[in-house]
């Protein structure tokens, strides 16, 4: 399976960061996710275990 440092748009879309623009909330989990890419704390994940990590973004918006 393809692994990414990023959502791939297909989890991207499902999830309640796309607002159809890029918003502040957008922008801070972006900010928060690189800071983790670049300290060591993320993982490259697959489509199927990005969709359960930014879902709940959709929950709280």
């Amino acid at each position: 399976a393809l692994k990414s440092w990023w959502p791939r748009p297909q989890a991207w879309k499902l999830s309640g960061l796309n607002t159809g623009y890029w918003s502040s909330d957008a922008e801070q989990w972006y900010q928060r996710h690189l800071e983790k890419i670049r300290s060591g704390e993320a993982t490259i994940m697959t489509n199927n275990e990005w969709r359960p990590a930014i879902k709940f973004n959709k929950e709280a918006a």
